[in-house]
């Protein structure tokens, strides 16, 4: 019974084991997948941005973000009825 017991406790630990290192793995390379993310290049890009707005160039600066996702295809019908009176 006691050998039963231990070898049963051996390989449960062995696949949670397993299991646990799968799991990290997933998690640790999941942040891999978004592009774009890059945090000195989203903080360079907040430092322009805002560089800009200061200097009097926030009606540019609406016109190119508005060029950017035409480009992209996320603007909707609303969007570009609005980028038409810009």
């Amino acid at each position: 019974m006691l050998i039963y017991l231990g070898f049963g406790l051996a390989v449960t630990t062995m696949c949670i084991d397993l299991v646990g290192i799968h799991y990290i793995q997933k998690i640790h390379y999941f942040g891999r997948k978004f592009c774009g993310t890059d945090v000195f290049q989203l903080l360079r890009r907040k430092r322009m941005i805002e560089r800009r707005l200061a200097m009097g160039q926030g009606e540019e600066l609406l016109k190119l973000y508005i060029e950017q996702l035409q480009d992209r295809r996320y603007i909707t019908f609303f969007d570009s009825n609005l980028a038409r009176y810009l």
